[in-house]
């Protein structure tokens, strides 16, 4: 079974009890690798406009945060 929070493959045993595990420990995205930042784009409507490379859809990432009155993580320390 496939996470779908973070994209790792598990057995039918362990997948309920990472899925707690992850659910409890919520990552930036600055901290995901590229399919987990692909898939929070995904599931938060964020264009990518074609990215490919993390950092890249990262930006993208941040940059729709900017636009929908939230905040992005890490920018009040970019801005610091």
């Amino acid at each position: 079974m496939i996470c779908h929070i973070c994209n790792k493959d598990f057995s039918s045993v362990v997948y309920p009890y990472h899925v707690e595990r992850c659910q409890a420990e919520p990552k930036t995205p600055e901290d995901m690798k590229l399919p987990e930042l692909k898939k929070y784009a995904e599931l938060n409507g964020i264009d990518l406009a074609g990215a490919t490379k993390k950092e890249d859809v990262l930006a993208a990432i941040l940059k729709a945060g900017e636009g929908n009155g939230t905040e992005p993580q890490g920018s009040a320390a970019d801005q610091a």
